[in-house]
């Protein structure tokens, strides 16, 4: 899953992205996904195991998270960055 903000798209080289696994632990650093979002079955992505990748590396577009979803990924980010207030 991408989660670097779009701008960022635009003009850097190495972007952000958080797994995405069928191995789900229901903690709140995890965002549950799956056929409602585009995804092929279910799965979650851990927003505690962000890493840098080259753009190179991303082939296509698997799907687009609607509103309501991106805003559960924020909470996750939160809480998994620490910065709940």
């Amino acid at each position: 899953m991408l989660v670097s903000r779009y701008d960022a798209y635009l003009i850097r080289s190495l972007i952000m992205v958080a797994p995405v696994t069928t191995s789900i632990r229901r903690i709140t650093a995890e965002v549950t996904l799956g056929p409602r979002d585009g995804l092929p079955k279910v799965c979650a992505a851990n927003l505690e195991t962000l890493t840098t990748v080259s753009k190179a590396q991303l082939v296509e577009r698997i799907t687009m998270l609607d509103q309501e979803k991106m805003e559960e990924v924020a909470e996750a980010l939160h809480f998994a960055l620490g910065l709940e207030s």
